[in-house]
């Protein structure tokens, strides 16, 4: 593996024992409740999470356990089975993965349940002031991750280290970069990846992002995502950067073209954007994995089924005819299972090399009147 982790544990259990991390029945979940006193909930890396504390009553015997992390009304986390040996001390390590994991790095509170689920227990989370450390190839944006400090989480380092002990992988064989990894990160950005992704009811897309922000501005890494915006100058201290000519909220955006992708860069005013786009360098990716790339076609009959009211059954395409620029504009009729007949409208293009199709009909089913072409229906 391109990424090397030093292990977790061996732990102390104390009075838990036989711990497995699993799915709770209903019927667990409503037992008899374990009263227990949590007395510290230890951030010890991405991911990694020690509880200790004690156990005033309850027994022996088989149980469950759930342990949450969040804070205010939210919390994430993940449930145990275990076998208590009555009252006294005891540590539960957490391992949580993927977006619970991501999720998590949030919290400033812990909380844990055991038996019943039902009697709650609160302690803040602490952190360790010691770096972390771990093996990746040199000079990639793993590598860079190595000695943030837990302690110091709004870092773009933290960041880096975030994402390679959670295995997670942006969709690009390198990402832009500042050279000063130091530098704290955008409190609206906690989290410094946001891959672009597919949501039920949403245009299909093939659309892949990577994005970060810092307290001078935000970096966006994308592709297949929209089409070329119209562009001005150059950016000056920034070699192969243009000037975006009508940025949608009306910020400055500086955008890189390239063959495969494009790195926009926005912030407050221009000076601070041409400072933070001039500082970027691209860094390999070590995990990266080529994604699948679909086809026009394969976009379409996605989109026929991801609308609220069900797929579109025996959609027919009526028409793909040319705006007169690179985009082509796709028509469907159908029928949904309750037997309406329905249309739909795609914009259909490219963008940095990927098939793009565009939405056209706000995101759900068009009723049609009638299908021979009344005024609700596209003719024919």
């Amino acid at each position: 593996m391109p990424v090397t982790l030093p292990s977790f544990g061996p732990f102390d259990t104390g009075v838990f024992s036989a711990i497995e991390e699993r799915q709770l029945t209903q019927a667990e979940k409503e037992g008899a409740a374990v009263g227990v006193r949590l007395d510290e909930c230890t951030h010890v890396a991405p991911g990694r999470w020690v509880l200790r504390g004690a156990v005033l009553d309850g027994g022996q015997g088989g149980t469950v356990a759930l342990a949450g992390f969040g804070g205010g009304d939210v919390f994430t986390g993940t449930s145990y089975s275990l076998h208590l040996r009555g009252p006294g001390e005891f540590t539960l390590p957490v391992q949580l993965r993927g977006g619970i994991a991501l999720e998590a790095e949030r919290a400033s509170r812990c909380q844990l349940e055991v038996g019943g689920l039902d009697r709650l227990t609160f302690v803040d989370v602490t952190s360790p002031s010691t770096p972390l450390t771990y093996t990746a190839p040199d000079s990639t944006m793993q590598a860079l991750g190595n000695g943030a400090r837990m302690d110091q989480r709004e870092t773009l380092q933290y960041q880096l280290a975030v994402l390679a002990w959670l295995e997670l992988s942006p969709p690009f064989d390198a990402v832009w970069l500042p050279a000063d990894v130091d530098q704290r990160v955008d409190a609206g950005d906690s989290l410094l990846y946001q891959f672009g992704s597919q949501q039920a009811g949403a245009a299909p897309t093939n659309c892949v992002r990577f994005d970060y922000g810092v307290v001078d501005g935000r970096v966006e890494e994308s592709a297949g995502c929209s089409r070329v915006p119209s562009l001005a100058d150059d950016v000056e201290g920034a070699p192969g950067f243009k000037w975006v000519a009508d940025s949608a909220d009306g910020e400055p955006v500086a955008v890189l073209e390239l063959d495969d992708r494009r790195v926009s860069v926005g912030g407050s005013d221009r000076d601070t954007v041409t400072r933070l786009a001039g500082s970027l360098t691209r860094v390999p990716n070590a995990t990266f994995t080529p994604p699948s790339i679909r086809t026009v076609d394969q976009l379409l009959a996605d989109g026929l089924g991801r609308f609220e009211y069900g797929p579109m059954l025996d959609g027919v395409q009526r028409a793909r005819t040319s705006t007169g620029t690179d985009d082509d504009t796709s028509v469907w009729t159908g029928h949904l299972a309750d037997g309406r007949s329905v249309y739909a409208v795609y914009s259909v293009g490219s963008a940095e090399g990927r098939p793009i199709v565009s939405d056209l009909t706000g995101g759900m089913w068009v009723d049609c009147v009638d299908v021979s072409g009344s005024s609700f229906c596209p003719p024919g």
